[in-house]
């Protein structure tokens, strides 16, 4: 790293450590309303110094991070499957995300399900209850509430499907309608709002972005724009806003970086200046990472630009690879299929399962253009429960007719003497 750009990484792990206490405050783990919170951004920040996060003693608290930490995250689990914010809190989709994703490896039941993964001890998550729980959080018009009392935004879309994925239980909820609420997100600048007609916003486009990823709908995106949108983020100091004309904040490096690699532009940013941007950031008494440059270091704006550097070249800051959609320190930072993947046309896994369909998926090289999509084709091999022999996709016909007509995903046509199957709009050979 040039000199110019060095980040004091002991610093930063010591100031992660040394706001580890047991009253967990706002230097720790934060306030207890998002304690399980405080302890994802902890451990994962932790996760991408180290690499890992087994076997840590904490002097102050005298024992194991790892325990500590698991011991939270179970006290916060709740008898519906979902997580609280901290031990004894109502269960919300946010703590819940956290939760699993915690493995000794590597928002409350999104942050519960990442901490577990991350301390491998996914064996105590209950995977039907859980499912059950954040599937009831869905609305008619495909959204989510973020728990039992309302308020249904893109960031409860975002983490009930990613936890629903996690969970492999996607075919749990409408997909089709999901996918239909986050498009309306998107405006005429490009950018995501948290609902229709909602103001532009960073952190909504990276939840809809992840959330359409993970759906694998991300196409029907207009992604030069949103890609457009999201560079213009950057400010001519290096960091990134949330919004048109305002101050920069670390968290949104990681947020806008994201979304722009996950639809495939990242190179439309300014990596070097962010860079030096996050090291202006570190605050030269405490350590830690500031929201910008000057102010008292915490943990939360600590892990985001963590992850927006390892986002940037994990090799060169000496960091673990992050997910671009999940925040999860053990998976690599550009997911294997993505390069192919950002701009296809491709069927959802688990539409195909719902058709009683399994399946096991590679690249197909070719692309092909339908209706004016560049879509990178993919080759499946599918089985059905009833027939074991193999059928193979054989060609691209249209763009969406999944989402134009979900209640009509398999349809029949006749190709000449071959009887065809359209499965999602792909052509399957029968």
């Amino acid at each position: 790293m040039e000199p110019s750009l060095h980040l004091d990484r002991k610093r930063v792990y010591d100031f992660l450590l040394n706001n580890l206490n047991d009253r967990l405050t706002i230097e720790g783990f934060a306030y207890e309303p998002i304690k399980v919170g405080g302890i994802y951004w902890t451990l994962t920040a932790i996760a991408l110094l180290k690499d890992e996060v087994n076997d840590i003693f904490h002097p102050k608290l005298g024992g194991r991070l790892e325990d500590i930490a698991f011991n939270i995250i179970d006290a916060a689990r709740n008898a519906d499957g979902g997580f609280g914010n901290a031990p004894g809190h109502p269960s919300s989709v946010i703590a819940t995300h956290v939760g699993p994703y915690v493995k000794v490896n590597n928002p409350s039941t999104q942050y519960a399900l990442l901490v577990l993964c991350l301390l491998g001890r996914q064996d105590i998550i209950d995977r039907k209850l859980t499912a059950g729980y954040i599937s009831g959080l869905q609305n008619l018009d495909g959204s989510f509430n973020g728990d039992l009392y309302g308020e249904a935004d893109a960031r409860h879309v975002y983490s009930s499907v990613i936890c629903l994925s996690m969970l492999d239980a996607l075919d749990a909820v409408d997909v089709g309608r999901t996918v239909r609420f986050l498009l309306t997100c998107q405006n005429y600048d490009g950018g995501f709002g948290w609902y229709p007609n909602g103001e532009s916003h960073a952190a909504a486009a990276f939840c809809c972005v992840g959330a359409l990823c993970e759906l694998d709908a991300l196409h029907l995106v207009n992604l030069d724009a949103l890609g457009a949108w999201l560079a213009e983020r950057q400010t001519a100091g290096g960091g990134c806003n949330g919004r048109a004309e305002k101050a920069p904040d670390i968290c949104y490096s990681w947020w806008v970086l994201s979304a722009l690699n996950n639809i495939g532009r990242f190179e439309w940013f300014e990596a070097e200046k962010l860079t030096g941007f996050v090291a202006k950031s570190q605050n030269k008494e405490d350590g830690g990472i500031a929201y910008f440059p000057g102010f008292m270091g915490d943990v939360f704006h600590t892990f985001f630009a963590l992850a927006a550097l390892s986002l940037v070249d994990h090799e060169r800051f000496g960091l673990a690879p992050v997910h671009p959609r999940k925040g999860d320190a053990r998976n690599p930072s550009r997911d294997p299929l993505q390069s192919k993947l950002s701009f296809e046309f491709s069927i959802p896994p688990f539409s195909l399962r719902q058709l009683g369909i399994e399946t096991c998926d590679r690249p197909y090289e070719r692309t092909a253009f339908v209706d004016g999509y560049e879509a990178q084709s993919l080759h499946y091999c599918l089985h059905r429960q009833r027939n074991s022999r193999a059928r193979h996709v054989n060609q691209c016909v249209h763009a969406e007719p999944w989402l134009k007509h979900p209640e009509q995903e398999l349809r029949e046509e006749r190709r000449g003497t071959n009887r065809c199957s359209i499965v999602c709009g792909l052509v399957v050979e029968t």
